[in-house]
C-alpha cells in the first residue's frame, strides 16, 4: 500500500506509480450474488454446466462486476491521511479486454494520472489495469475520477 499523509502529499504524487492491489477471488458464489442484485442472470455467468460448453469453458464474471470491485482494489493500493472519505466521481474511460473466468483471481495494477486540489477535497484520477492471475495482458483498463474529502 502506498500510504500519503494528507491530501497535499498526494495530490503532489501526480504521475506516480501507485502499486498492486490485493487479490480477489472471482468465486461463482460472488458472480451469482452480483447477478442477482443487478438482474444480469443469463447462462455465462450463472450456469457452470452450459458455460462450459460455451466460448469460454466455464462461466464469467461480469465486466460491471469487475468494474465495481476497483473500489476495493483501490483501498488496497492507497490510504490517504486526513480524509474524511473518498466518492467515486465517475469514470473517463472503460475498456474490457478479455473475461475474467470464475476461480481465478484479479487484482489491479494502479497509477495517479492527476490530481488536483479544489476547495472540497483533492480530485484525482486512477489508471486502474486489472490482471487476471496466471494470464497475460489486462482484463480491464479504467480510468477512474473520485475526490478525497479532507477533515475540516
Amino acid at each position: 500500500m502506498t500510504a500519503f499523509p494528507n491530501v497535499e502529499a498526494f495530490a503532489a504524487a501526480a504521475g506516480r506509480h501507485l502499486g498492486r492491489s490485493d487479490w480477489i477471488p472471482i468465486t461463482q458464489d460472488l458472480v451469482d450474488r452480483y447477478a442477482s442484485v443487478v438482474g444480469d442472470e443469463q447462462w455465462i455467468h450463472t450456469d457452470p454446466e452450459r458455460a462450459a460448453e460455451g466460448p469460454f469453458g466455464g462461466t464469467v464474471a461480469h465486466g460491471y462486476l469487475t468494474l465495481s470491485l476497483l473500489t476495493a482494489m483501490t483501498d488496497s493500493v492507497l490510504s490517504i491521511g486526513g480524509t474524511r472519505h473518498i466518492l467515486n466521481v465517475g469514470l473517463d474511460s472503460v475498456r474490457f479486454h478479455r473475461p475474467v473466468r470464475v476461480g481465478r483471481r484479479i487484482r489491479a495494477d494502479a497509477t495517479l494520472l492527476t490530481a488536483r486540489r479544489l476547495p472540497s477535497g483533492c480530485l484525482f484520477g486512477l489508471r486502474m489495469e486489472v490482471e487476471v492471475e496466471g494470464e497475460s495482458g489486462v482484463a480491464c483498463v479504467a480510468e477512474t475520477r473520485s475526490l478525497a474529502v479532507p477533515w475540516p
